[in-house]
């Protein structure tokens, strides 16, 4: 295990010393500030304001999410009844006590689901953010037979704005043929691809 490990690396170090090179010339012959917003105006696509459709992916992100959790995992937390979402608005927030791992990567990635779902239809920065708000607050409300956490809440809805900005800037750099650096992008994520199936 660690020599394939020891072998992607090193490998993984080649090609980046590769790329940077190519990389410094796209970004030098694409550093001029009229030729780069030509490149955005001619070649860039945006997708359709949908709104309800974000909104109907919203919940369609929640629905299958608990699903796979009520049915395939079988998980205490995801048998959810009508007196269960009845007593998940008597009682209201509560500070819950998951994991670090939880609250900083799983709860922000469900988040970024929400908010992604709006940009990748073409909402805003800020249309976007009450989308990852309201998918959050259906999770906790309607999706867990647990009462609705104030700290997941929060880390799923702040956190899925930042990640899922940055995860969309990231895609929007990856399949932008004109931005600069592109085809250093491209080439990472092939080579990623290939690596991680090694």
């Amino acid at each position: 295990m660690r020599a394939i490990l020891r072998k992607k690396t090193i490998l993984l170090l080649i090609l980046f010393f590769c790329f940077a090179d190519a990389f410094s010339r796209d970004f030098d012959a694409n550093s001029d500030a009229g030729a780069l917003q030509n490149a955005e105006n001619k070649n860039l696509e945006y997708p359709q304001y949908a709104p309800l459709v974000a909104l109907v992916e919203v919940a369609g992100i929640n629905a299958v999410v608990h699903l796979f959790d009520r049915y395939i995992l079988n998980a205490d937390y995801a048998q959810v009844s009508l007196n269960d979402i009845g007593n998940n608005f008597s009682k209201g927030f509560v500070w819950d006590n998951d994991n670090f791992s939880t609250n900083t990567f799983f709860h922000p990635y469900h988040g970024s689901l929400y908010f992604n779902a709006a940009r990748a239809n073409g909402l805003s920065f800020w249309q976007s953010v009450p989308y990852t708000f309201a998918g959050s607050f259906m999770w906790e409300f309607f999706c867990e037979n647990t009462y609705p956490s104030i700290n997941d809440f929060i880390n799923t809805s702040i956190g899925g704005v930042a990640l899922g900005e940055m995860t969309h800037r990231l895609s929007a750099l990856v399949l932008d043929d004109s931005a600069p650096g592109a085809k250093f992008w491209r080439a990472s994520s092939l080579l990623w691809i290939y690596l991680t199936e090694l």
